[in-house]
């Protein structure tokens, strides 16, 4: 059952962070677009978010199995503690993108682009510390 919680929790790493790095290309690629193709193209790849909320949850429900080893030595692990606090506050910077996601299709744009834009700015960067302490407690 391990090793199928693995692969789960693998997928789910690899649609969550894979999320922040396809919007992350696809920012660099609307440089050179004018801006109302680059709120097109905005506006028509915001389903890819739908995969980063899919990965969160299969880290959770997959991670929650993977801790139960761990629950109890949690407290005298801060580093355990620090990835999983840091995965909760992940949640809910994808949470408050996915709000804004919603305003930005309702509206046809609008100012929730550049809040999503600058959340995601924070969300990769945050997704890619949490697998550097993930490595760094499970080596």
């Amino acid at each position: 059952m391990r090793e199928a919680m693995l692969i789960i929790h693998f997928i789910g790493l690899t649609l969550g962070v894979g999320t922040g790095f396809a919007f992350l290309f696809l920012g660099l690629s609307s440089k050179g677009m004018s801006q109302d193709e680059a709120r097109d193209l905005f506006i028509k790849t915001l389903p890819i978010s739908k995969m980063g909320q899919i990965g969160l949850f299969l880290l959770l429900v997959s991670g929650g199995y993977l801790m139960t080893p761990y629950w109890e030595v949690l407290t005298s692990t801060p580093l355990l503690m620090t990835k999983l606090v840091l995965y909760v506050v992940l949640g809910g910077l994808i949470g408050m993108m996915s709000s804004y996601g919603k305003k930005v299709k309702r509206d046809n744009g609008g100012p929730g682009i550049q809040k999503i834009e600058n959340l995601g700015k924070i969300t990769l960067p945050l997704g890619i510390i949490i697998i550097i302490l993930a490595v760094l407690i499970f080596h």
